[in-house]
C-alpha cells in the first residue's frame, strides 16, 4: 500500500508542475517519472546571466527537492574557486559549485517539500530568487567568467 502512495505522490507532483509552466509558459520541459522520482529539465533563458541555462528538478518521494541550474563552462582556477566561495559564503539559498567531470558552473537549492501540491511554488521561488536583485550581483561575475559552447 505505501508504494501506491509514493506514485501517487509523483502524479500529484508532476501534475503541479506542469500547470507551472504552462502558466509561464514554459513549453520546452522534458519530463521523466519513476517509480520513486520526478525530473523535469527545460532550457531557461535568463538575459541577465545567460542565454542558455538548463534547469533540471528533481521531486523525490521522499519529500525532497532538488532545483538546480547548469551554466557554461568555468576554469578551475584560484579566482574561480575564490568568486565561488564568495557566492557561497553570501547567499543562504543556492550553493554553486564546479561539475567536476565537466566543468560546467552548477547553482542548486535543496528543499523539503511538504505538500506535493506546493511544488510548482516552490519551483516559482527558486526561479524567482535566481533572477532576484541580491542573487544577480553575486551570481553575474562568475557567469561572465564562463566559457560558453
Amino acid at each position: 500500500m505505501k508504494q501506491k502512495e509514493q506514485i501517487t505522490d509523483i502524479k500529484k507532483a508532476l501534475k503541479s508542475l506542469k500547470r507551472l509552466f504552462k502558466d509561464l509558459n514554459v513549453n520546452n520541459v522534458e519530463y521523466t517519472t519513476e517509480e520513486h522520482r520526478l525530473v523535469a529539465v527545460f532550457n531557461s533563458n535568463l538575459k541577465m546571466y545567460d542565454d542558455n541555462i538548463i534547469a533540471r528538478f528533481e521531486i523525490y518521494d521522499n519529500r525532497t527537492a532538488l532545483f538546480g541550474f547548469t551554466f557554461d563552462h568555468l576554469e578551475i582556477n584560484e579566482q574561480t574557486l575564490r568568486m565561488i566561495n564568495n557566492f557561497n559564503e553570501n547567499n543562504p539559498y543556492f550553493v554553486a559549485y564546479i561539475d567536476a567531470a565537466k566543468r560546467y558552473l552548477r547553482v542548486v537549492h535543496t528543499v523539503a517539500i511538504l505538500h506535493e501540491e506546493d511544488v510548482a511554488e516552490y519551483a516559482l521561488t527558486v526561479l524567482n530568487e535566481l533572477a532576484s536583485d541580491e542573487m544577480v550581483p553575486l551570481l553575474e561575475p562568475l557567469c561572465l567568467l564562463s566559457e560558453g559552447d
